[in-house]
């Protein structure tokens, strides 16, 4: 079984070394050209998988079963393989709105501005609204 993240370029990640910290030695870098994806979304020893970027739309593509809030949003950066299926979802939206939360922060009733227009912006958007 594998696991790890899946990315173009992933020299900068430090997830191996949190996912070692958090008992998880078995937590790879997948460094893929968007050529190899359809391959790579095929290997049956893959068993879950971060995405970031610019891959986050393409995973949603591959899954077989997508989370609503996921598919709401347009992109996942969560894959997890069950009974032969991959499911996606959107776990950037629950650490963006558990940061309001644990900062205290309302924007409700509040007008913000989002830079960027990537994934994490869709996200992001879909969480303040």
């Amino acid at each position: 079984m594998k696991f790890g993240l899946l990315g173009r370029t992933l020299g900068h990640s430090f997830s191996p070394r949190i996912h070692s910290a958090l008992g998880n030695t078995n937590y790879e870098l997948f460094e893929r050209e968007p050529s190899q994806l359809q391959e790579f979304f095929a290997d049956p020893e893959l068993q879950g998988i971060n995405i970031t970027i610019p891959y986050k739309v393409n995973a949603l593509e591959a899954c077989d079963v997508v989370d609503p809030r996921a598919e709401r949003i347009g992109c996942v950066n969560t894959m997890v393989r069950k009974d032969g299926k991959w499911h996606g979802y959107n776990t950037d939206y629950d650490g963006f709105v558990f940061t309001l939360q644990h900062a205290g922060i309302d924007v409700s009733s509040k007008e913000c501005i989002i830079l960027g227009d990537g994934a994490s912006s869709a996200t992001v958007h879909v969480a303040l609204e």
